[in-house]
């Protein structure tokens, strides 16, 4: 098997920097020092040791699926380069690069899968009418979304989408002359998408996904509204040329297309860890996090969960799957619509209003 063709290949890094799985191998195979006992074991407690560094620097619970990806990761390493290398990462920081090619490696299984809408339409139903309301006779709306373990970015995209909408359903976001929606100049809209996978933020900053030729399968035609129309129009195969290849190839031909530059300025993407000891600036209105704290710990929950609370605004709201972290503890009151729920947060005071600004 070539390097190229190792587990993690596509993730090896250029040239000069050592800190590919192939690179490692050749740096520390045969590296000094003798290993005493069943190598089995002694590989199985390396493994041991390396999970329990993944879980403490970014909060990722160990599993069969998680600790199968971290072997297959090492599977090129003999017992002395993995001791070795093992050693060396022990001595690293969590933002050093070599645990985050390896972070990235673990969730790249994760990324690939299609996002779930199954929450989105609740925000779009209930959620994001009733915060548009609240804000839309303020001086000077505001609105901020976090999106927290976006991944590639769908689901931040998704919450801009949605938000739009309902903003033009309203006549308060209107198209310019090119088609693009856009907001009144006191109006601020802002929608934060962080992950710790920085391989999988690139794909989210580039905005690019594929779309099939009539929708199929689409994770944003699953969502409420026509929210192809906030992509750009594909400049490769026409349909007439996709349904030839089609007939041809008997498969469905997909189409990369772009967001378009109205949802695009809106969302920002950045790497945040939710076990860093810094929590998110400023005051969320709702936060959205998916399925990640499906991947944490107990305690990787507890923190994610501190940080969520300390990021929200008094009146904001938390949305999580059922079985993101049920221990919420005094920081959260469950509230149930159907057959979603959401969180919000508790001992957070409104600010006063100033006497000028009551009305």
């Amino acid at each position: 098997m070539s390097p190229d063709e190792r587990p993690g290949g596509y993730l090896r890094p250029a040239a000069n920097d050592g800190g590919s799985l192939y690179a490692l191998q050749k740096r520390f195979a045969g590296a000094a020092g003798p290993v005493c006992g069943n190598r089995d074991a002694t590989r199985e407690a390396l493994l041991s040791i390396l999970m329990r560094g993944v879980t403490l620097r970014s909060g990722l619970r160990s599993g069969e699926g998680l600790t199968d990806r971290l072997g297959r990761y090492v599977a090129g390493l003999d017992i002395r380069g993995l001791s070795t290398w093992v050693a060396r990462l022990e001595s690293l920081p969590g933002e050093h690069p070599e645990w985050q090619v390896l972070f990235d490696f673990l969730l790249a299984e994760a990324a690939a899968f299609t996002p779930n809408t199954g929450r989105l339409p609740f925000i779009a139903r209930e959620l994001l009418p009733e915060l548009i309301q609240r804000e839309r006779d303020q001086e000077h709306p505001r609105i901020r979304l976090w999106s927290a373990g976006c991944a590639t970015g769908e689901e931040s995209y998704a919450l801009a989408m949605l938000t739009l909408n309902l903003l033009a359903e309203q006549g308060i976001a209107v198209p310019d002359e090119a088609g693009n929606l856009t907001l009144p100049p006191h109006w601020s809209l802002t929608i934060d998408g962080a992950d710790i996978a920085r391989k999988a933020l690139k794909t989210a900053i580039d905005g690019e996904y594929c779309l099939s030729d009539d929708g199929e399968g689409s994770f944003f035609l699953r969502l409420p509204g026509n929210l192809h129309r906030f992509f750009d129009h594909d400049a490769g195969l026409s349909p007439f040329e996709r349904d030839g290849l089609r007939q041809r190839l008997g498969v469905r031909c997909p189409v990369k297309r772009r967001v378009r530059n109205d949802v695009r300025r809106l969302v920002r993407f950045r790497f945040f860890n939710l076990l860093g000891e810094t929590p998110p600036e400023g005051e969320y209105d709702l936060i959205y996090c998916g399925m990640v704290l499906d991947y944490l710990d107990r305690e990787g929950v507890k923190k994610a969960l501190g940080h969520f609370h300390r990021a929200l605004h008094p009146q904001g709201r938390l949305v999580a799957g059922v079985g993101d972290g049920l221990a919420v503890g005094k920081l959260f009151e469950a509230r149930s619509s159907g057959e979603s729920r959401h969180f919000v947060p508790m001992g957070k005071i409104l600010p006063l209003v100033s006497p000028a600004a009551a009305p």
